[in-house]
């Protein structure tokens, strides 16, 4: 995926594109549970040690690319850990 992005833009890495197709890549791979709740895990860690920028790109980029409630791949947010539950736009309201 990250040698086509280099490709398709120049050897340029856009983190904001890098990011949607990396949840493009998990929704359509949703049924890999294990390996999509890893790579969910380490977004969580990466968003809770990075700074502004790189939560901006996980969060907007990341986060609400998860399909709305309802819509196949939505269940990803099962997965997802505290810190980017918080910032899930679709999080219940009863969550912390």
């Amino acid at each position: 995926m990250l040698a086509e992005h280099l490709h398709e833009n120049d050897e340029e890495v856009l983190p904001h594109l890098v990011m949607s197709d990396g949840m493009r890549w998990l929704v359509e791979h949703r049924d890999q549970e294990t390996r999509c709740q890893d790579i969910l895990s380490w977004l969580e860690n990466a968003y809770m040690a990075g700074d502004d920028h790189e939560r901006d790109v996980i969060v907007l980029s990341g986060v609400t690319m998860i399909p709305d409630p309802g819509r196949p791949g939505s269940e990803l947010r099962v997965w997802l850990g505290p810190a980017l539950s918080a910032v899930d736009p679709w999080r219940p309201t009863d969550r912390p």
